[in-house]
């Protein structure tokens, strides 16, 4: 017999010993206190079964209810947080740690905009998941916290851009207008560059280290051009060459 069935036998033997008590008017205030609190006992411990047959493995049909709190942490054998939920200024945030108590999982609200950092073993953010009202963006990270890939997506079009070990760009990739692929060299300088401009021109350039361009080919409808330019950015030569009227 489990313990519910116990308790409703118990019950049951109280309210025979009532009746018969008050069939002799010996009743008294506690008894009928004893009775109540017995009851009400009863009613919370008692499932809410909706009807249903309880399973073969007695687990209680119980009709889930709402939990009201400010924080919850959840910790291991040890107490050792494991997981928190809790909020700030901003909004809501939860904390998810590894078993070297050291954070793998962060998720917050931060000026109207939710974001997500995700850790190593060594607790460095390697990766950051971020969106906000004008678009989203992924961050790959390095150990030393510093941006290698960028993948986002804005009002103008997505873009993607590779850096470094030093932080500088190397690779930048995007939508906007006709869409461009911008090469740098090890100091953070563009070298070339791929578009298509705004007269729907497509263009491909090359440039010097001091970032002045030395070369620019370009294909329109009338057909393709070859532009050369000295070291002070002046047209040296064209191809075909421009004949004079």
């Amino acid at each position: 017999m489990n313990e519910l069935e116990t308790l409703r036998q118990e019950l049951a033997e109280l309210r025979h010993e009532v009746r018969a008590l008050r069939r002799t008017r010996w009743i008294t205030p506690g008894a009928l206190g004893v009775t109540l609190v017995a009851m009400v006992a009863l009613g919370v411990a008692a499932p809410k079964q909706d009807g249903q047959t309880p399973p073969a493995d007695h687990r209680p049909l119980q009709r889930a209810q709402d939990l009201v709190c400010k924080s919850i942490k959840i910790v291991d054998d040890n107490d050792h947080p494991r997981v928190q939920l809790g909020s700030d200024k901003d909004g809501g945030l939860i904390v998810i740690y590894g078993s070297d108590n050291k954070e793998r999982f962060y998720a917050a609200v931060e000026h109207n905009a939710g974001f997500t950092d995700w850790f190593d073993a060594e607790g460095k953010r390697r990766a950051t998941v971020f969106i906000g009202d004008q678009g989203g963006e992924l961050r790959l990270n390095d150990r030393f916290d510093h941006p290698g890939v960028s993948l986002r997506q804005g009002e103008k079009g997505g873009s993607l851009k590779l850096t470094g070990a030093d932080g500088s760009d190397r690779v930048a990739l995007g939508g906007d207008n006709g869409g461009f692929l911008d090469l740098f060299d090890a100091f953070g300088s563009m070298r070339a560059s791929m578009y298509v401009n705004a007269e729907n021109s497509a263009q491909f350039k090359l440039l010097s280290p001091d970032k002045v361009a030395r070369l620019l080919l370009s294909g329109d409808a009338p057909g393709g051009k070859v532009t050369a330019y000295d070291a002070d950015g002046k047209t040296k030569a064209t191809f075909p060459p421009v004949v004079s009227p």
